[in-house]
């Protein structure tokens, strides 16, 4: 399937008519009305219009997290997609878990671990 033919199912999933659907994908004005026609009789269009209108939303997932995952994992979606999903979920190669204030009280308290000692008493 081209890009072309991907963003026109895309469009068509949105709502909008399917002549205005493949000029928006790209396909000449003139001929849109007629490619429009013969693409949305296509099966593997029609799947991926299906697709699309089923596919869960951000909004359906109550963590950003899990979205991502389930980005991630996805093999029907795209590559760069998905590429992307995992590259979110990590920073610096370790999975990113804490906020801005988890890290900086980490930290200081590794910092504290570290302060000089104090010289040991002396018996007399």
């Amino acid at each position: 399937m081209t890009p072309k033919k991907r963003n026109f199912a895309r469009f068509l999933a949105e709502g909008q008519s399917p002549e205005v659907a493949a000029i928006s994908a790209g396909y000449s004005p003139t001929t849109a009305a007629r490619r429009a026609k013969l693409m949305a009789e296509e099966e593997a269009v029609k799947a991926i219009v299906r697709r699309e209108t089923e596919r869960p939303t951000p909004r359906n997932f109550e963590d950003p997290e899990d979205f991502m995952r389930w980005m991630m994992n996805n093999d029907e979606e795209n590559a760069l997609l998905r590429f992307k999903a995992a590259n979110s979920l990590m920073q610096n190669g370790k999975p990113v878990k804490k906020g801005k204030k988890e890290m900086q009280l980490d930290k200081a308290r590794m910092a504290s671990k570290f302060t000089a000692m104090s010289p040991p008493k002396v018996k007399h």
